[in-house]
């Protein structure tokens, strides 16, 4: 229900020309803007924003994502109509226009719910998908999964395992396929419920191609606990395992584990940045150090709740750490999910954050993506919603052939009988939706319902005024406005505590059109004489 807007800053020459010659008339602002657009329909297919709900499914989402030729394929979840409302294992295909062509299986005719965890649960090896998770009851902690899909088309074989101690929660976080074939699984146990203690064992379990399993082993340690999430295959010998280490109630902090073909660690990293998360995905960058991404703990506030940021760090090949950083706006649902490399060296991460600005009873958590190089420099920054009016999450990004990137998560809305939904978009190389608002230190909006909003005089010489109209909802009148213009830039911002009307000076603007957005919504467009 909420459009959105990105920031994002493009050092290309040719478009920092073009930048230049739209100032220079209206004329020249329209032409760019046009040739600009066909430029961008041309080079690349079709972008996409969509909400899925699959017939007999009351909620959905998608965990991760994968492309296979000209299909993109989805891994989820959905919960079932009948008692006790297990989830099933999902596998959907929908073609590069965001049409679902099929949903390829289901797993879950039984009471078990199967539960693959967001943006961790497939590894792909050629033609090959496993995927891990929880399985059980309602929590689907009771038991690990692991299930291998041959060529995206069908399940090769789907196991459950159980504990080989006693647990009060067990479940896989993640798996990678060998080079032989063979099999491992990355397993968290916590033995207890009292989170006073130190009741969270890092499990690694070495399966043959047929899910058996051969070996496994404890990740021990002295007095701390060690919450697993993710592991990086370097070779068959050698293993890269992303953890949070607890170590007392203040004292939590990210972690790298190296450890050999038979379970034994090798090599401890923590983190000397206190109060990060377990890395939720771990990849090499092109120099042979590692980048990983998850959260930070930035402040309690006022009620109480924790306040988050999105976490990225870069080590270098001896572990040593080179740069962090700390982005987003702090709030309980910020995090980075999962990263994803690009064709130009450069890095997407991606998750969500909220927006500074609030409307009362909803929640305005958007998708996000950030796009960074190797020395840590934000390229830029995107913040989207689907058409949902309650929070949007990202939890899987690919990049296609022709340097799109897709992504999928899940949205909820609070008015609609099925409100959480699968998320699955297609933006273009840039993170934009719509290529006519790609440009130069451009900020994107994709508008998702019309405007509310009286704009007038326009076109407009010395002011213009922004006005409610007369039987607008009390959630309409203007809280802030910003002001964008066609390639951009930002030429006006204020905050109101809620009017019905707010008058903006153009008098020493110069004369284009540009773009209104009033509460975090497009109003409109007005030209300037």
């Amino acid at each position: 229900m909420y459009s959105s807007f990105f920031t994002f800053y493009w050092n290309d020459s040719t478009h920092k020309l073009q930048r230049m010659k739209t100032l220079k008339s209206i004329f020249h602002i329209l032409l760019t803007s046009a040739l600009t657009c066909s430029f961008f329909i041309n080079s690349y297919s079709q972008t996409f924003n969509h909400r899925y709900i699959f017939d007999d499914i009351a909620a959905m989402d998608f965990s991760n994502i994968a492309i296979k030729d000209d299909t993109i394929i989805t891994i989820g979840r959905g919960a079932t109509f009948y008692y006790p409302y297990s989830t099933k294992l999902m596998v959907s295909k929908f073609d590069f226009s965001g049409e679902h062509l099929d949903l390829l299986m289901e797993y879950g005719d039984s009471l078990t719910t199967y539960l693959p965890y967001y943006g961790t649960s497939t590894f792909l090896k050629e033609d090959k998908m496993l995927i891990v998770g929880g399985a059980g009851d309602y929590f689907a902690d009771d038991l690990g999964f692991a299930a291998l899909v041959d060529s995206f088309s069908s399940f090769n074989w789907l196991r459950t395992y159980e504990p080989t101690d006693s647990s009060a929660a067990y479940r896989f976080v993640n798996g990678i396929i060998l080079e032989n074939d063979s099999m491992l699984y990355l397993a968290s146990r916590q033995s207890s419920f009292d989170y006073t203690i130190n009741a969270i064992s890092t499990i690694l379990i070495k399966a043959d191609n047929t899910g058996e399993i051969l070996w496994e082993k404890k990740i021990e340690a002295t007095n701390k606990s060690y919450i697993p999430e993710f592991i990086l295959s370097e070779s068959d010998t050698s293993f890269l395992i992303g953890m949070q280490m607890n170590q007392g109630e203040n004292n939590f902090r990210s972690a790298i584990f190296k450890v050999n073909g038979q379970g034994d660690t090798v090599f401890e990293w923590i983190n000397d940045s206190n109060k990060t998360f377990s890395p939720r995905r771990i990849i090499k960058s092109s120099d042979g150090g590692i980048i990983f991404v998850c959260k930070s703990f930035k402040e309690m506030n006022q009620n109480n709740y924790p306040l988050y940021q999105g976490y990225i760090c870069k080590l270098d090949s001896s572990f040593n750490k080179e740069w962090e950083l700390k982005l987003g706006y702090k709030s309980y649902g910020t995090k980075f999910l999962n990263i994803a490399e690009t064709y130009d060296g450069n890095y997407v991460a991606v998750g969500a954050v909220s927006d500074t600005f609030q409307t009362e009873n909803v929640r305005r958590q958007k998708g996000w993506l950030v796009k960074f190089n190797d020395s840590g420099e934000v390229i830029w920054d995107r913040k989207i919603y689907s058409n949902a009016n309650q929070y949007s999450v990202i939890t899987d990004i690919v990049e296609a052939e022709d340097h799109s990137l897709i992504a999928c998560g899940l949205s909820q809305s609070n008015n609609e009988d099925y409100p959480q939904r699968g998320w699955l978009l297609k933006l273009d190389e840039w993170g934009c939706l719509d290529p006519d608002w790609c440009g130069p230190d451009a900020v994107t909006e994709f508008p998702e319902v019309p405007s509310t909003y009286i704009i007038s005089p326009n076109p407009a010489s010395d002011y213009f005024k922004v006005s409610i109209p007369e039987n607008a909802n009390p959630d309409d009148f203007i809280y802030n406005i910003v002001v964008f213009n066609i390639v951009g830039k930002k030429m006006f911002t204020t905050q109101a505590n809620g009017v019905p009307d707010l008058s903006i000076e153009t008098t020493d603007w110069p004369s284009g059109m540009y773009i209104v957005t009033v509460n975090d919504k497009e109003a409109g467009k007005v030209i300037v004489k």
